[in-house]
């Protein structure tokens, strides 16, 4: 049987891992490195946390989890940039595939649609935003790794927004291309401000091929109105890697 002291300190672990997620929401900064999420925990919420989390871990050359774990598969976008960033582009593409699959499957099926107009007002909301995306580049036509990066992009908007999906108590009147209603404004997933250092022509590349549905591709502190400006956050990234 559990000691009260054991039920107290796993009770307390889990009101600090809720005030850590729930402070990542109000400020939509992306968890550093070593803020762990020790343990998985289910919701969107937590899977979003975790993912920004890995994309830090990753960024920095550090293992996302512990070998044991069993990622959700949506996580595995973060395997997908750790494999970009080792230069190891068809490995990421394979990780995409996975996620992109995932992706199909989260969404509402028809049966869902006709039980619940809830659910329907979701998947519509949710389509309707994946038909604005543009669809991932052709193989052969560029530089595989271009090409997986601009797949990764547009893979991390559509997990952003599933998630999304799941966290929002009603989507009615949320703006999904501009991510703005109350208190859940501005959730995106961001790639560390580092990535951006001799990256910039492929991630400009990807927003431009996402145009208004790019967001903020990196948590860079650009100001206003300037979040597509590569060569500013290609210089604070670098800046960032010297100090």
């Amino acid at each position: 049987m559990n000691s009260p002291r054991a039920v107290w300190v796993v009770a307390g672990g889990l009101v600090l891992l809720g005030l850590a997620i729930a402070l990542w929401l109000v400020g939509h900064r992306p968890l550093l490195p070593e803020d762990d999420v020790a343990a998985p925990v289910p919701g969107e919420v937590a899977t979003l946390a975790r993912l920004q989390a890995d994309f830090s871990r990753a960024a920095a050359s550090q293992g996302l989890r512990p070998p044991e774990s069993v990622p959700d598969r949506l996580e595995l976008l973060a395997d997908a940039l750790q494999a970009l960033l080792a230069g190891h582009p068809a490995k990421a593409g394979g990780l995409l595939d996975v996620v992109e699959l995932e992706i199909a499957r989260r969404l509402p099926s028809e049966r869902d649609i006709v039980d619940d107009p809830a659910v329907a007002a979701r998947a519509e909301w949710l389509v309707s935003y994946f038909e604005l995306l543009p669809a991932p580049p052709k193989p052969g036509k560029q530089k595989l790794d271009t090409t997986v990066w601009v797949r990764f992009t547009i893979a991390m908007r559509k997990v952003d927004a599933i998630l999304l999906g799941g966290i929002l108590p009603s989507v009615s009147g949320y703006d999904l291309v501009a991510r703005k209603s109350g208190p859940h404004d501005g959730i995106w997933l961001r790639l560390p401000c580092k990535v951006v250092a001799g990256r910039r022509a492929v991630l400009d590349l990807a927003a431009k091929r996402l145009k208004q549905l790019a967001g903020p591709l990196t948590d860079c502190p650009l100001p206003e109105g300037h979040e597509a400006d590569f060569a500013m956050a290609e210089k604070l990234a670098r800046g960032a890697a010297t100090r």
